[in-house]
């Protein structure tokens, strides 16, 4: 194969080839693949078929970005360092405290806790480590009763309509545990329907979400109505900030040892998104490093990744020494 051979653009028939070998990697069906080149599905599918009878050189043209914006993709993904598996956190223990006791128990817990407070990732990690935990994600959609009960059956691989009745029979006597996450989007009725799933199958349920739905519980036991869902919660814990001891342990694992850099991740992590805000912060700037030849993250490379993602600078009071920081964290 000569140079100029080498450098040859691809011809029509191997871009066909190369979108179809991309498509089946990546898992994608050819409305995502429409979608994400700008070509519409019907001419793509013509396209892939050789059927198609318009400006196939255009289509080409279309589809070699597709595929080079899919090559750059990957580039980027992976430069980007792997985000460290699941760490036992101090405030991680405390949410399994809750998975345990109402577990063992067959009660109802009650997490309420700020974003990035490793909520769901604890969440996870328990429900892919302890045989009979279902873990189910709420939403606006699944905000009713018969929502909630439909997710939950999916989740337990149950097929056709899901009733009360089937649900509570597929569960009773399993002694397990259902930990329904982002709970604050069920209405009053859902989780009273929830709460009967707990009584007549004999299981543990943690409810799990943010500040609100702390507040709606506690509201409830107001209301003689609707005062048997507050009054069933045998275990609550909440966090409105991940613990400097989290941070720590966090930023460690990361392989961080600046002072500086410490310092700025710890002020990053006492805002709002916690520690999945220095996650997100600490990637990039890992990208940052690597990108200039340096394995780790320093204080500019953390500056950078904030100012990028933020579109604003970091603050002084995030740097070394900052007394702000320290108030914050005591």
């Amino acid at each position: 194969m000569t140079m100029e051979t080498m450098n040859l653009p691809p011809t029509h028939e191997e871009l066909v080839a190369r979108v179809a070998e991309r498509m089946s990697t990546l898992g994608l069906t050819l409305a995502q693949v429409a979608a994400q080149s700008a070509i519409p599905k019907s001419t793509l599918a013509e396209w892939r078929a050789g059927k198609y009878r318009g400006d196939v050189q255009g289509v080409d043209v279309k589809a070699q970005r597709w595929l080079d914006a899919c090559a750059a993709g990957d580039e980027v993904r992976s430069a980007l360092p792997a985000v460290p598996t699941f760490l036992p956190l101090p405030t991680s223990l405390a949410w399994q405290t809750v998975f345990e006791y109402a577990r063992a128990a067959a009660d109802i817990g009650l997490i309420a806790g700020a974003p990035g407070t490793s909520k769901t990732m604890t969440a996870r990690h328990y429900s892919e480590t302890t045989p009979r935990v279902w873990l189910v994600t709420a939403d606006a959609s699944v905000a009713s009763p018969r929502g909630i009960l439909k997710r939950l059956g999916e989740t337990l691989g149950m097929e056709g309509r899901v009733t009360f009745t089937a649900l509570v029979a597929r569960l009773r006597g399993t002694g397990g545990l259902v930990i329904v996450d982002e709970a604050q989007h069920l209405s009053v009725r859902a989780l009273d329907q929830l709460r009967a799933v707990n009584d007549l199958a004999d299981l543990g349920m943690v409810w799990m979400g943010n500040e609100p739905l702390r507040a709606a519980i506690e509201g409830l036991g107001q209301k003689g109505s609707t005062a048997q869902i507050s009054s069933r919660v045998g275990m609550f814990k909440s966090r409105s900030r991940p613990s400097v001891h989290d941070l720590n342990k966090m930023i460690t694992a990361w392989g961080v040892d600046d002072s500086a850099v410490r310092q700025a991740l710890q002020w990053i992590g006492l805002r709002e998104g916690g520690l999945r805000e220095v996650t997100k912060t600490l990637r990039y700037a890992c990208l940052l490093a690597l990108t200039d030849g340096r394995d780790k993250p320093a204080l500019q490379d953390i500056e950078a990744s904030w100012t990028e993602r933020r579109s604003g600078k970091l603050p002084k009071e995030a740097l070394k020494n900052s007394p702000k920081v320290q108030e914050m964290a005591a």
